[in-house]
């Protein structure tokens, strides 16, 4: 039997997500990984670059930044990154409007950064709309335009970006450059969500536990909160033991729900100490040993339905 939900108004925070740090844009983008002992040979590489190929010239740059990352190695693969924008192409493009955006190798230059963005926008980058919304909602390196910004995030949602169809969705979650719209806002939460994005799990799973833009169904939306917090998203792991503690689509359970605040204190969710203090208040000292013994990695014996539990994590 489950009890009627509620969340606590940790749950309702909304963020943008940027993609992504360099080491993730340098592996995403190759099309193929060019590890030492490759089938392509760097000297074919440098010579297909010398003719011209945009694309051996991006791999180049690419794989330069690769195995020189010191600031030595930069200038080499920057003016090959350089070349391979210059012949239109969109993962250069995208590749050197990140690396001004965040300053790495090169000046920070947001104006230098959204040029490149949209360069690699035109030329059908899948991300690179994301990234340029970015900079337009923040105003960094183009006039604040929150409208533009939308159909930014729009434009990579559609390209299939999780991301960006995250952020689409908390623009129209939030009323943000757009009308408020909760029914499109949990269609692309759960277009980004069915991709495997944290954010976009936990947002679903609030909409269906508060019914809000779906109907309400709390055992979807712990379904959808569980998948979040085994992402090791703090504020998910936060609300999954808040369910297990008030029954609300998952059955009654104060020791997983011990488990789940203990692990969001571990991944930095302060908010989590005072609840899981005020939980423990609730438990015997059993229960309480029970649960730290989950929380350690133990291997100590539990009853059927925690085993069951736990093996399905």
């Amino acid at each position: 039997m489950f009890a009627p939900c509620g969340f606590r108004p940790a749950s309702f925070r909304r963020f943008f997500i940027s993609l992504f740090f360099l080491l993730a844009v340098a592996f995403f983008l190759v099309a193929a990984p060019l590890p030492a002992a490759s089938s392509i040979s760097v000297s074919s590489l440098i010579a297909r670059a010398n003719s011209g190929e945009s694309g051996a010239q991006y791999l180049l740059g690419e794989f330069l930044l690769q195995v020189q990352p010191s600031a030595n190695g930069f200038p080499e693969a920057l003016a090959w990154l350089r070349a391979a924008a210059a012949r239109q192409n969109p993962r250069a493009q995208f590749f050197l409007g990140y690396l001004f955006e965040h300053g790495h190798g090169v000046p920070r230059d947001y104006q230098q950064a959204a040029e490149n963005y949209q360069a690699a926008t035109r030329s059908g980058h899948r991300i690179a709309p994301n990234n340029l919304a970015n900079l337009y909602q923040l105003g960094l390196g183009v006039q604040r335009d929150l409208s533009k910004a939308v159909e930014l995030y729009r434009l990579a949602a559609d390209r299939g970006d999780p991301v960006a169809q995250y952020n689409l969705a908390a623009c129209l979650d939030l009323g943000l450059g757009v009308s408020s719209d909760l029914v499109q806002a949990a269609r692309w939460y759960r277009a980004a969500a069915d991709q495997g994005l944290a954010a976009a799990q936990h947002r679903l799973g609030v909409l269906y536990v508060r019914s809000l833009g779906v109907p309400r169904d709390s055992v979807q939306g712990a379904r959808w909160v569980k998948l979040a917090a085994e992402s090791h998203l703090p504020a998910a792991e936060t609300d999954l033991a808040f369910l297990y503690q008030s029954g609300c689509g998952l059955p009654l359970d104060y020791v997983a729900s011990y488990f789940w605040y203990s692990r969001a204190i571990a991944d930095g969710e302060h908010s989590a100490v005072s609840l899981r203090k005020s939980l423990a208040q609730l438990m015997t000292r059993t229960q309480i040993d029970r649960a730290k013994t989950y929380h350690s990695g133990s291997t100590g014996a539990v009853d059927q339905a925690q085993a069951s539990y736990f093996s399905n994590r």
